[in-house]
C-alpha cells in the first residue's frame, strides 16, 4: 500500500449515492488524479489516502484510494477554499472569509465546539450557526468513522453503511461494541470485528464477544444452506473458534435466547430467529394447505394438446391428482414431460375461467416455462414486488413486504432451488383459496440459501407427491436425457457414439482440459453446428476458484473470445476487466436497479440474470448491460459489483437455466464437491449439445460419490409433526 498526503483540487466526477470520485489531489510533488470511494470529500479538504497505483486504458496512470482520512485545512486560504467548497450549505467564499477573517486558524475549531460564537459575524443568527456546526460535526464524525474502521481493512463503503445505520454515535457504538459491524456489514470477517474488540479493551470471554461468536457461526451456517445447527455441533465449533469454556457458551445460548435473537427448538436445534420463523410459517401454512381439498370438481381432464401431443397414462394420472388437494408437488428429471402436464393442467382449468399465475425463481427458468406453456411467467421476486432489501442480509428478507397474487392457481416451476426464505415470502402472497402447484427435480443441487424446501416436503410425506418415471419417446432419442438418467441410477454415461448429442473429449492434466475448452468453445463447436462461441456455448465448472474455476476459466475465454483491441471500450474493478460485447451475469439480486425496454421500465434484475455489455463508459465508470429478455440496464461503479463475465460460471449459478450447448471440464477434487447431483445438475442444463472435458475416471468417480453435504433443515420434522406440535 502507498500513502499521499495533499489537498482537493477538483472533483471530476461523483456518484452522490454511492461516495464513488474522482478528483485531482495536489500533493507536495506532484498533481495527481485519484479514483475511489472517497463520500463526502470536497474540493478544498486535505486528505490522506491509501492504495496502490494503476493504468487506465484511456486516462494513464491513478491512484486508487482504498481507505482515506480527512485532515484539517492547512492555512487561512484553505480553510476558505473548504468552507465554500458547498458542504455548508449557505457558507459561500464571503462568508468563509468572514469566518477567517475573525477566527482566523481556529475557525474550524470555532464552527465545531463554539458554534454560538459564530453570532458574532454579521449576519450569522443563532439559527443559521447552529446549522452550520451541525453539518461540519456530522461530517467529521463520519470522517472519524471512516478513519477508525479503515484501519482494520473495513471500507469506505461499509463505513458509512455503519454511519447510516447507527447514527451520529456510530464510532462510540463501534468502540463499545465492535460486532455491532458483523450485523450491519456484508463481507466483514469476525477475525476483523475481533482484533478491533481486543485493541479497545474488550476480553476474550467477555458476554458481548461470546454472544458475537454465536450469532456469526449460525449465520456462516446459514450462508452454507443450514437452517439451524444442532446444539452440539454448535457448542464443539464455538469451543475451538472463540476459545472459551463451555460455560461461557451455554450462557451465551441462553441469553441470546432470552432476548429473542436465536431460537432453541425442541432443545437441541438453535435457530436465528428469522430463520426459524421463516421455517416455522412455511411448515404451518403447507401442513394446513395439505390437509384442504382442492376446489376445482374436475370431471375430465384435457388428455390431447397442440401440435397432436398426447399424454401417457402416467402423465394422465398426474394431472387427475393435481386437482386432488390445494397444494400438490410434481417430481422428476429431464424428458418426463413435466412441462407437458403443467400445460395440461393450465388447458384443463380453462372450462372453469380460473386464473393462473405462472413464476419460477429466476429469469432463465421464467423465460423458459413462458416459451413452453404459453402463457407469461414471472420471477418471484417480480411476482411478489420485493423491494428495498438488501439480499446479502437473507434474514432481512423473511419480512419482506410482499405483494398479494390475485390467482386461482399458482404454479412454481424449478422448486428445487427455492431456499425457506423465499418459499415464506411467496406463501405469504397466496390467499387462503388458491391452489399451489410446485414442479421440480429432487435430484438436483439443493438452494444456494438456506433449507431444503423442496426435498423435506417431498420427504416429510404430508403433502400430495407425484413422482414422474417414464421418459418421453422423443427424450429417449436424447442421450443427455438417457446419460442423466443413467447417472442418477449409478450407471456410468455413454459417449461418443454415431449421431449423439453427448461427447467426452480426454484430458488428464488442468492444462490440457484448459486448452480444449478454449478450442471447443472458440472453435471445434462453431464449426461442428454453427454454434455461436458466446451466445450458444456455456462453460459450466464445480468450483469457482482455481485453475478450471469459473473466475480463471472468465479471464482465459474473454482473451480469444472477446479480445482487448485499441478501439474497444473496457474498464477494470479489481482484478475483472469488463469489456464491450463481454457475456455478463447478475451475482446478486438487485431489487431496486432500474431497467428499460422499448415499451417498459420497471426495476429488479436477479441473481443468475444473463446478458451482453453493449457500452462502456470509463468517464462516468458506467456499464450498459441488455439481459437476454431485452432489459437495459446502466451498471454505475457501486453497482458493477453485481456482475461478473459469464463466458462460465459455477454449477449452483447455472441452475435453473438451460443452454444449447454446455462444455463441462471434469477433474478431480474436493469428495464434497465432486457428487453425483452436481454432475447430474450440470448435465440437464445442456439442451442440443453436451462435451465433457477430462477423463472416465473424474467421471466415474463423482457418479460414484453419494456424497452430499448434509444439510441442517427443519421443514421435514416440522411438516411430520403436525400444526399442534409446530405452534
Amino acid at each position: 500500500m502507498t500513502e499521499l498526503t495533499g489537498e482537493v483540487a477538483d472533483i471530476i466526477y461523483k456518484n452522490e449515492t454511492s461516495g464513488y470520485v474522482i478528483c485531482t489531489l495536489y500533493t507536495a510533488e506532484d498533481e495527481v488524479t485519484v479514483v475511489g470511494f472517497l463520500p463526502y470529500v470536497s474540493s478544498g479538504e486535505n486528505i490522506r489516502v491509501t492504495g496502490n497505483w494503476v493504468n487506465h486504458p484511456d486516462y494513464g496512470r491513478q491512484f486508487k484510494a482504498e481507505t482515506f482520512e480527512k485532515l484539517l485545512p492547512q492555512g487561512i486560504p484553505a480553510i476558505e477554499r473548504y468552507l465554500s467548497s458547498g458542504i455548508l450549505k449557505g457558507v459561500g467564499l464571503a462568508t468563509a472569509r468572514k469566518f477567517t477573517a475573525k477566527f482566523g486558524l481556529e475557525t474550524i475549531e470555532v464552527i465545531r465546539n463554539t458554534p454560538e460564537r459564530l453570532e458574532e459575524v454579521r449576519g450569522i443568527s443563532y439559527e443559521k450557526a447552529m446549522s452550520i456546526s451541525q453539518a461540519l460535526n456530522e461530517q467529521w464524525d463520519l470522517w472519524k468513522l471512516v478513519s477508525f474502521v479503515g484501519n482494520y481493512g473495513i471500507g469506505n463503503k461499509n463505513a458509512v453503511k455503519l454511519y447510516k445505520n447507527l447514527g451520529e454515535d456510530a464510532l462510540n457504538k463501534i468502540k463499545e461494541n465492535p460486532y455491532v459491524i458483523l450485523e450491519n456489514c456484508v463481507g466483514v470477517s469476525f477475525k476483523v470485528t475481533d482484533k478491533m474488540a481486543m485493541d479497545v479493551g474488550i476480553d476474550k470471554n467477555n458476554e458481548i464477544r461470546v454472544k458475537a461468536g454465536i450469532k456469526y457461526a449460525l449465520s456462516i451456517a446459514s450462508a452454507e444452506g443450514h437452517t439451524y445447527l444442532p446444539k452440539t455441533v454448535l457448542i464443539e465449533y464455538l469451543l475451538t473458534f472463540l476459545e472459551v469454556e463451555e460455560d461461557a457458551v451455554l450462557s451465551g445460548i441462553s441469553g441470546l435466547a432470552i432476548e429473542g435473537k436465536i431460537k432453541i427448538y425442541q432443545n437441541e436445534k438453535i435457530y436465528l430467529l428469522p430463520l426459524y420463523q421463516a421455517e416455522k410459517n412455511v411448515a404451518l401454512r403447507l401442513a394446513e394447505m395439505g390437509k384442504i381439498k382442492s376446489k376445482y370438481k374436475v370431471k375430465k381432464i384435457a388428455t390431447e394438446l397442440e401440435n397432436g401431443i398426447v399424454l401417457t397414462k402416467e402423465q394422465e394420472e398426474c394431472v387427475k391428482k393435481s386437482f386432488d388437494s390445494q397444494i400438490f408437488v410434481i417430481t422428476g428429471g429431464p424428458g418426463t414431460g413435466k412441462t407437458t402436464i403443467v400445460k395440461a393442467i393450465i388447458k384443463t382449468l380453462e372450462e372453469f375461467e380460473a386464473k393462473v399465475v405462472l413464476c419460477a425463481p429466476t429469469g432463465r427458468a421464467a423465460k423458459r416455462l413462458s416459451e413452453a406453456s404459453g402463457i407469461e411467467a414471472k420471477t418471484i421476486h417480480r411476482l411478489l414486488e420485493i423491494k428495498h432489501i438488501d439480499d446479502e442480509d437473507r434474514n432481512s428478507l423473511v419480512d419482506a413486504e410482499v405483494v398479494p397474487i390475485d390467482a386461482d392457481t399458482v404454479i412454481v416451476d424449478e422448486v428445487s432451488m427455492l431456499d425457506v426464505v423465499l418459499m415464506n415470502n411467496l406463501l405469504k402472497a397466496i390467499s387462503p383459496s388458491t391452489n399451489l402447484i410446485l414442479v421440480g427435480d429432487a435430484d438436483q443441487l439443493p438452494s444456494v440459501g438456506p433449507g431444503n424446501v423442496l426435498r423435506d416436503i417431498i420427504d416429510s410425506g404430508k403433502v400430495n407427491v407425484f413422482s414422474l418415471t417414464e421418459i418421453f419417446r422423443q427424450a429417449k432419442e436424447s442421450m443427455i436425457i438417457v446419460n442423466a438418467h443413467n447417472i442418477n441410477l449409478g450407471e456410468m454415461p455413454e459417449f461418443n457414439q454415431p449421431d449423439t448429442d453427448s461427447f467426452l473429449v480426454k484430458a488428464n492434466t488442468y492444462d490440457q482440459i484448459m486448452h480444449h475448452v478454449i478450442q471447443l468453445t472458440s472453435e471445434r463447436l462453431p464449426q461442428f453446428k454453427n454454434y455461436h462461441p458466446i451466445e450458444d456455448i456455456q462453460v459450466i465448472t464445480p468450483m469457482r476458484k482455481g485453475l478450471l474455476g469459473a473466475n480463471n476459466l472468465n479471464k482465459e475465454l474473454q482473451k480469444v473470445l472477446n479480445p482487448y483491441q485499441g478501439e474497444k471500450r473496457q474498464i477494470s474493478l479489481g482484478d475483472r476487466v469488463f469489456r464491450v460485447n463481454d457475456k455478463v451475469m447478475q451475482i446478486k439480486n438487485n431489487y431496486d436497479i432500474e431497467w428499460r425496454t422499448k415499451y417498459e421500465t420497471g426495476t429488479g434484475i436477479y441473481n443468475g440474470d444473463i446478458g451482453k455489455i453493449t457500452a462502456v463508459d470509463n468517464d462516468a465508470e458506467m456499464v450498459r448491460v441488455v439481459f437476454d429478455d431485452g432489459k437495459e440496464v446502466e451498471y454505475d461503479s457501486v453497482q458493477l459489483e453485481e456482475l461478473d463475465l459469464a463466458y462460465a460460471t459455477t454449477v449452483h449459478k447455472s441452475q435453473g437455466s438451460e443452454f444449447p450447448v454446455v462444455v463441462i471440464p471434469v477433474f478431480m477434487g474436493g469428495q464434497r464437491l465432486m457428487t453425483r447431483n452436481l454432475l447430474y445438475t450440470a448435465m440437464t442444463r445442456a439442451k442440443e449439445t453436451l462435451v465433457f472435458v477430462g477423463n472416465l475416471s473424474s467421471i466415474e468417480y463423482m457418479v460414484r460419490n453419494l456424497n452430499k453435504k448434509e444439510r441442517y433443515s427443519g421443514l421435514k420434522d416440522m411438516l411430520g409433526e403436525g400444526l399442534e406440535k409446530i405452534c
